[in-house]
């Protein structure tokens, strides 16, 4: 997931087709820590963020809902900018209850960020964080998480976590982009990549969503 320069992208995204569906949700659900967590898979929506947004306030989640979309038309970075997907990307939001005041958004955001830069450290590859919400490697933008919290009529709060990373990232996209960007080609065959997104999707998803958890509970009565 990628900030979009003023450039035309549009032609960009006919290489989208060249890469395959996203992972079923089974073959998600599969490499989960996290029992407790609902899998969808759609093939392209607006937004996954957006998606859980609205149904978060509609009626606050009682149990987490990870959501995973193969393309955005309309995916969104910090304040408001639009951000586009191009070649592979690994794109989903997290959706679970959340008692915490809103204000605690940039903090939970940055402890999602630290969870998911573990995830690929685990993996040798060493990245760093850009406050409040970008995974650098090697100073360019392999990542981003956008953390917000939505409330329901009864007064139910849920907190939805979003994150894009890129994967495989065609030449042209690269150039029209005005910032520098990384993608995990670099350090992974796209081959073995492609074949392994449901394992980055489930490795991503159970540390965020432990980290947004532990995050909840610190400095609570533990009675």
């Amino acid at each position: 997931m990628s900030t979009e320069s003023s450039a035309e992208l549009s032609a960009n995204r006919t290489i989208l087709s060249d890469f395959p569906e996203p992972p079923s949700a089974t073959a998600i659900a599969r490499h989960l820590r996290a029992v407790d967590l609902q899998v969808e898979v759609v093939a392209t929506t607006g937004s996954t963020n957006a998606d859980l947004m609205a149904r978060a306030r509609d009626r606050a989640f009682g149990s987490p809902v990870l959501r995973v979309a193969g393309t955005q038309t309309g995916g969104r970075g910090r304040l408001g900018r639009r951000w586009i997907d191009g070649g592979a990307s690994l794109l989903f939001s997290l959706g679970l209850p959340w008692r915490k005041d809103p204000a605690s958004t940039p903090e939970v955001t940055l402890a999602c960020g630290v969870a998911a830069a573990e995830a690929l450290h685990a993996q040798d590859i060493r990245v760093g964080l850009k406050w409040p919400n970008d995974l650098l490697l090697d100073g360019r933008k392999l990542a981003g998480i956008l953390c917000e919290m939505a409330e329901d009529p009864a007064g139910g709060r849920s907190l939805v976590i979003g994150m894009g990373v890129n994967l495989i990232l065609p030449a042209g996209l690269r150039d029209a982009i005005d910032q520098p960007v990384a993608e995990l080609a670099e350090h992974i065959p796209p081959e073995q990549l492609l074949s392994e997104r449901a394992q980055w999707l489930a490795r991503f998803a159970d540390a965020m969503l432990a980290a947004a958890r532990k995050f909840e509970c610190a400095g609570k009565d533990p009675s």
